[in-house]
């Protein structure tokens, strides 16, 4: 084995360097608007921005989201970023400065007494002020204008950098100043030459460089003057060099124009210049953002560097390309074969070796070495070759038949174990032992471990223990299933069997037999059910590959697991695993495993040590009365500041907000999470494109709680809040309940009031009425006996006598002594029967059309069944209308023209009474009467219709009488009577 050991070391010191990125590339196929990236910056908040031949862009580590002239930009063509504390963006271009609040564009052009400034570079101060380094004068912005500060000593500017307090570095001819007080103060002289760049490095020194690839790096004392010392620069086709710093915890990385270099405390580490195949001018910017990536600007792109847990070795030095078994042999090394070849792998990279090992007739997808120096290769058609300590190789016969199978091996006490078909072989030194259990007849054995306790097989139909010289199967822990067992693993009480289709068996052993504990599948989170190989880190964390790839699963209790998944993020390349097998460095704690793309190593201790918790910002508050109403144009509320206070008026109370995640590396795993107290019990998980819709909130104080969350490795961001008030409208207000309360009071007060009130006034309603009957009855009566009736009627009895008529006299007497009779008996009573009076109209009419000398005519239209039947009405009510109807519209038509009729029927409770006549009507009447007696006034009818309105008070008076024009000429009344 130390001669095994001696030959593989002899190959480590012409190795090539291993990656140890990640490597992204982002171009216009991912949302940029030009390849071509000048600048990148990293605000506040968290967001990555970028400046190309095409504006700006923000990215949160999934989407682009671009600004151009389109959009406000004063300049396409944009060199460097500022923020300001209140977070608004700087943005230089050229001779002018944009700023950016998120929303709009204001513009400042920069000029000095009249001749434009071209500005290179911006800064923030310690005291929050925005400074503008232009190429020969130092300003500063101020409100909505810029200010410039005189340089006295002519001094030319190109880059400027802050320290950790805040103070202002200026690197120009000459060398560095601070700026202080508006004055250049010097700190590091640099006669004759002009500092391009600045940078205050992890080590404590300022990091400077200079034209003609000069790199300087000195201690920084901020009040103290300092001088350079040179840094070294490695040989090579680097170009210019030096145009750009920046660092991150740990290492200074110096941009060139064909990728950058690395250093330490000082010491060139390694020149990182592979990442693309484009001989030119490539670097315009390098930044490190607050997650560790390495972000570099160049002519054809934004690359992303993230540092990561793992070396990659890719298979450009293997042969056949794809990887199968593999062994550790000594600290930090490692021998595998491709199916055909062998190799050694180191972190320093990969050689061939054993190239006088005889060609076997098919793949070799297994080897074993042992610490006695013995090495065996096995195949599946061609058997076994080993190599003895002396360097030379026996194809060694076994088993029946032309083939063989021999592709899995165990080591154990000195013996080498080594599956085949139909059973399984022991070898020691060159001495091998046959095992072929019945139970394995046409079985091929694909996995095995042997330890003290354990004796396990895995076989492409089910899992075996051997127990003395038996086999107990499990076919019973996949529910009697055949299963493929692709490989088997012990740490401690668990043994972990990988299978094809079935995912990763986890068993304990208990008194020497396996106990089922789980079985992870692709439903727990593994990346695939096919599952390759399997391992126990030095921290307990189980590893396994699949045919989807890498995870790692932690025990997080008795029953729980948690599983994490690997890609190229993460540096897992995206690599068929069908054949790869884990291996641990009992040394480093390293792991190892072939895939077709080459070697992976891992080191699970960087891996726990490189998770980069998510951001959460909250991105903007869309304020709608009804997310329905499409034509509604929403109030917005840009950039809400977390742990902030917003009153939301009641009319707007369906919220939008717009949750934005940063992750600048994996932010395709994120999710949203939200918690709004006042309303949810929990947290909510949010849409994927993190905009949440509150809709209709009641009025009151809510906190909203939101969160990102990593499912990659199962990070959650720092918990931000806002806190909203939804006002309450003015009817849910508490003056509004007291002014409800109240005035419900004084309503009920008012009502009880109102009835009282009533109930007096009926009672002297009714007083009143009994007052208002008995005037009515003597107001009727003198209605009847009108004055005039009786003096007309007087005047025709002494006419007719005069005349000698004495027949005429005797009758008319006759029937005004009858009229006179009825109208006294019907003055005592309030209701009367209804033909007495029709009775009592009919003697009237008939004494009018005698004493008038037949100069109008008459007739009654009497429903049939009021003839005969007994209905009562009250009195003395018609002969009123009747009159009239008879002096003011029948006497002014030529004599025999005039006609009155009077009609009955029943409606109901009330008789309706109709007094038609053909007389001039009522216009001309009036017009002879005011004419004849300009102040006469006739009272009967209005006296009448009181009456009537007392008997029926709770029918209008509109509807008891109504008088109307006929369209022929005359007149109509229409009586409401009730009856009695």
């Amino acid at each position: 084995m130390k001669k095994l050991l001696l030959l593989f070391s002899l190959f480590l010191s012409i190795f090539t360097d291993a990656q140890e990125y990640a490597i992204r590339h982002f171009t216009i196929s991912d949302g940029l608007p030009s390849g071509n990236i000048i600048q990148v910056y990293q605000d506040r908040k968290g967001f990555l921005w970028v400046s190309s031949l095409a504006g700006i862009s923000r990215f949160d580590g999934k989407n682009f989201v671009n600004y151009s002239l389109e959009d406000g930009l004063p300049f396409s063509y944009n060199a460097d970023f500022c923020e300001d504390l209140n977070g608004n963006l700087y943005v230089q271009y050229g001779d002018g400065v944009a700023r950016f609040n998120g929303l709009t564009f204001q513009n400042y052009v920069s000029s000095y007494e009249g001749v434009p400034v071209y500005v290179k570079a911006l800064i923030r101060d310690k005291d929050g002020q925005v400074l503008v380094i232009g190429r020969d004068i130092i300003g500063a912005i101020s409100g909505d204008s810029m200010i410039f500060y005189p340089n006295k000593d002519k001094k030319l500017f190109y880059c400027a950098a802050t320290d950790s307090a805040g103070n202002v570095l200026i690197g120009g001819s000459g060398g560095v100043y601070r700026f202080k007080n508006k004055v250049l103060v010097p700190i590091i002289d640099e006669p004759n030459e002009r500092v391009q760049s600045l940078l205050l490095g992890p080590d404590g020194y300022l990091w400077y460089g200079m034209l003609h690839n000069k790199l300087k790096r000195a201690p920084y004392q901020p009040e103290v003057k300092i001088t350079g010392e040179n840094v070294d620069i490695p040989d090579g086709d680097l170009g210019f060099i030096a145009a750009f710093l920046t660092c991150d915890s740990s290492y200074v990385f110096v941009g060139t124009q064909h990728g950058f270099l690395i250093y330490e405390n000082g010491h060139y580490i390694k020149w990182l210049n592979n990442f693309t195949k484009i001989p030119s001018d490539m670097v315009n910017s390098i930044k490190v953002d607050r997650e560790g990536n390495l972000w570099v600007g160049s002519l054809f792109g934004l690359w992303r560097f993230r540092r990561t847990f793992t070396l990659n070795f890719p298979n450009d030095s293997i042969r056949a390309k794809n990887v199968y078994g593999c062994r550790i042999i000594a600290p930090d090394s490692l021998l595998f074969t491709d199916g055909f070849y062998q190799y050694a792998a180191s972190s320093k990279g990969i050689k061939e070796i054993f190239k006088d090992k005889p060609v076997q007739g098919s793949e070799i997808p297994d080897i074993c070495f042992t610490p006695e120096g013995y090495a065996y290769f096995g195949s599946s058609l061609t058997g076994l070759v080993i190599r003895y300590p002396d360097g030379h190789y026996e194809n060694k016969k076994f088993g029946k038949g032309p083939f063989y199978r021999c592709d899995v091996f165990d080591y154990h006490k000195g013996k080498v174990y080594m599956g085949s078909s139909h059973g399984y072989y022991v070898w020691d030194k060159d001495q091998y032992t046959e095992f072929l259990h019945k139970e394995l007849h046409t079985k091929n054995i694909l996995g095995m471990w042997v330890d003290d306790e354990v004796f396990l097989l895995g076989t492409n139909q089910e899992l075996y223990q051997k127990v003395g010289d038996s086999l107990i199967d499990y076919r019973s822990f996949f529910g009697n299933k055949a299963v493929v067992i692709e490989s088997l693993y012990r740490k401690g009480e668990y043994v972990y069997a990988c299978t094809k289709g079935l995912g990763l068996l986890i068993a304990r052993i208990e008194n020497g037999r396996l106990k089922k504990d789980t079985i992870l599948t692709s439903k727990s989170g593994l990346p695939s059910n096919y599952v390759q190989s399997s391992i126990v880190d030095q921290q307990g964390q189980i590893w396994v590959s699949t045919l989807g790839g890498i995870a790692k699963i932690v025990r997080a209790g008795s029953a729980a697991y948690y599983i994490k998944s690997f890609n190229e993020n993460q540096g897992v390349p995206d690599a068929f695993w069908e054949y790869g097998r884990f291996e641990i460095d009992t040394s480093t704690g390293k792991l190892w495993i072939g895939n077709s793309e080459g070697i992976l190593c891992i080191d699970p201790r960087l891996e726990s040590k490189n998770v980069s918790p998510p951001i959460i910002q909250f991105d903007a508050i869309y304020l709608h009365n009804d997310f329905e109403d499409v034509t509604e144009i929403p109030q917005l509320i840009y950039n809400p500041q977390p742990d902030s206070l917003y009153h939301v008026p009641f009319s707007l109370n369906s919220l939008q907000i717009h949750l934005k995640g940063i992750l600048l590396s994996g932010a395709e795993n994120l999710e949203y999470w939200f918690h709004l107290e006042g309303m949810n019990k929990e947290w909510m998980k949010a849409p994927d494109n993190g905009i949440l819709n509150l809709g209709n909130l009641p009025p009151g104080e809510y906190t909203l709680m939101a969160a990102a969350y990593n499912r990659a490795n199962k990070a959650y961001s720092e918990k931000k809040s806002l806190h909203i008030i939804i006002a309450r409208p003015f009817w849910m207000s508490t003056w509004f309940y007291i002014s409800i309360i109240s005035l419900f009071l004084i309503l009920v007060s008012s009502y009880f009031r109102w009835k009282m009130a009533s109930a007096f006034k009926k009672q002297n309603a009714a007083m009143e009425v009994t007052r208002q009957l008995s005037e009515s009855r003597y107001l009727a009566f003198q209605a009847r006996m009108n004055p005039h009736f009786i003096f007309n009627s007087l005047n025709a009895i002494q006419y007719f006598i005069t005349q000698n008529d004495k027949k005429s006299s005797l009758i008319y007497l006759s029937k005004f002594a009858r009229l006179l009779r009825l109208v006294l008996d019907h003055t005592k009573a309030l209701k009367v029967p209804l033909n007495e009076e029709i009775q009592m109209l009919s003697r009237y009419l008939e004494m009018e059309s005698m004493r008038f000398d037949g100069h109008f005519s008459y007739s009654f239209d009497i429903e049939d069944s009021l003839r005969i039947s007994q209905i009562e009405i009250p009195g003395m009510l018609l002969q009123p209308f009747v009159e009239n109807a008879i002096i003011h519209g029948l006497l002014h038509l030529e004599t025999g023209e005039g006609h009155l009729t009077i009609g009955m029927r029943r409606e109901g409770e009330f008789i309706i009474c109709t007094i038609v006549d053909n007389g001039i009507g009522r216009e001309k009447s009036a017009s002879i009467n005011s004419q004849r007696k300009p102040n006469h006034k006739s009272y009967g009818m209005e006296i009448a219709a009181n009456r009537l309105q007392l008997i029926s008070e709770e029918t209008p008076i509109e509807e008891l009488v109504q008088v109307t024009d006929n369209e022929t000429g005359g007149t109509t009344v229409r009586l409401k009577l009730p009856i009695l």
